[in-house]
């Protein structure tokens, strides 16, 4: 996000694309992971995590792609200021927050289920 200079406001913003992925990830994990089965939901969860990192990474490249002439990034602290190419950008950030943490909220349930299921009793501290 540095790179596009959305400001705090903007880290801000992308950022909470986390805290709600996050939520309806953990939200949604028991039922994932009854329809799918556990392991296969964990690992679909884990292929899903790189992508949404490409996501994030290439965000900065979207804003390029999209200009027509150079993004003046003075301007660009308060959405208010921001060019179409800086929200495109943006969305494109927000949506791979999203969807990795989204994936680490169904990931999560199911791993730690799955290694109480399996630990022996006498092993699991109280």
């Amino acid at each position: 996000m540095n790179d596009l200079k959305l400001g705090a406001l903007g880290l801000g913003l992308v950022l909470s694309g986390a805290g709600i992925g996050s939520v309806i990830g953990t939200l949604l994990s028991l039922r994932v992971g009854e329809r799918w089965g556990t392991g296969k939901a964990i690992v679909i969860a884990r292929l899903v995590q790189p992508a949404a990192l490409a996501l994030i990474a290439l965000s900065p490249l979207i804003a390029v792609a999209l200009a027509s002439e150079p993004l003046d990034n003075n301007a660009a602290g308060l959405p208010a200021n921001w060019s179409l190419p800086l929200w495109a950008a943006f969305a494109v950030a927000a949506g791979g927050q999203l969807l990795f943490w989204l994936s680490m909220g169904v990931e999560g349930p199911l791993e730690m289920g799955y290694q109480q299921a399996v630990t022996p009793d006498r092993l699991i501290a109280r």
